[in-house]
C-alpha cells in the first residue's frame, strides 16, 4: 500500500534542503563573486582579512541547517502520526515561506562584511536571493490558497450532508 504523505514528506524535505543549499551558495560564494567582480573567491576572502572582515560559513550552515533540520523532524513526526498528505505539503509551503526570514538572518552579516571590506552595497547582486525571496512568497500564497480550498470543500460537505 502506498502512503502519499510519505512521498509529500520526502518531496518536503528535499524542497527545503534544495532552498537551504542554493541560499548558502548564494550567500558563500554567488553574491561575493558578483558582488566583486573580477576577483576569485579566494582573493575576496583574503581582501576581506585584511580588512578585518570575514566571510563566515559557519553561522550561514547553522541557520540554514537549522531549518533543514526541523523540517525532518516535523515530517518525520507527522507521517509517523499519520498526518494526512495535504498536512504535509501544507507544513512544507509554510516551511518554504519561513526559508526568507532564514535567508535574510543566514546573510545578513556576510552582507555587511562584504559591505564594510569594499565599501559596497551589502545588498544582493547575484540573482538567486531574489529568486529565493520569490519562491517563499509563491509557497506564502499557495499555503493560503490550500487553507482557503480546504475550507471551501469542507463547507460544501457540510451543506451536502444537512440538505
Amino acid at each position: 500500500m502506498h502512503q502519499p504523505q510519505r512521498y509529500a514528506a520526502a518531496v518536503v524535505f528535499l524542497v527545503v534542503v534544495a532552498y537551504a543549499t542554493v541560499a548558502a551558495l548564494q550567500i558563500l560564494v554567488w553574491n561575493p563573486l558578483a558582488a566583486v567582480p573580477g576577483m576569485t573567491l579566494g582573493q575576496i576572502r583574503h581582501a576581506m582579512e585584511e580588512a578585518n572582515e570575514a566571510l563566515h560559513i559557519a553561522p550561514v550552515i547553522i541557520v540554514l541547517g537549522l531549518g533543514v533540520l526541523l523540517t525532518a523532524v516535523l515530517v518525520t513526526w507527522m507521517v509517523r502520526a499519520g498526518g494526512a498528505a495535504v498536512h504535509v505539503v501544507l507544513l512544507g509551503l509554510a516551511l518554504v515561506a519561513c526559508g526568507a526570514p532564514a535567508y535574510f538572518v543566514a546573510s545578513f552579516n556576510a552582507g555587511m562584511s562584504l559591505a564594510d571590506a569594499f565599501a559596497i552595497s551589502g545588498a544582493d547582486v547575484a540573482p538567486w536571493g531574489g529568486v529565493l525571496l520569490q519562491i517563499s512568497l509563491v509557497a506564502f500564497v499557495a499555503f493560503w490558497l490550500v487553507l482557503l480550498w480546504r475550507a471551501g470543500v469542507k463547507a460544501a460537505r457540510r451543506r451536502s450532508v444537512r440538505g
